[in-house]
């Protein structure tokens, strides 16, 4: 998965849906909440708004913001902050 734009068009595809809910349900114990709802950023450069978030799950929330973490692309915004 590209993390720095993701593509929500392509998470309600079936395929796409079992794989995810099977990747969710692990963190069914460890995470709190780890099935309600939330906004996720589409491009990880621009800040949240109408046309850079979609719905989602706060699992998928955490996984796709640790992965931006971890490849550096929330770096502007610590940046801004500092």
């Amino acid at each position: 998965m590209r993390v720095p734009f993701i593509n929500c068009v392509s998470f309600p595809k079936m395929v796409t849906f079992l794989i995810f809910r099977a990747f969710c349900n692990r963190y069914d114990k460890r995470l709190n909440d780890f099935n309600f709802g939330t906004m996720i950023r589409l491009r990880s450069a621009e800040a949240f708004g109408e046309h850079n978030s979609f719905f989602g799950v706060r699992v998928q929330f955490v996984a796709i913001e640790l992965a931006r973490n971890r490849e550096g692309h929330n770096e502007v915004f610590r940046k801004l902050q500092q």
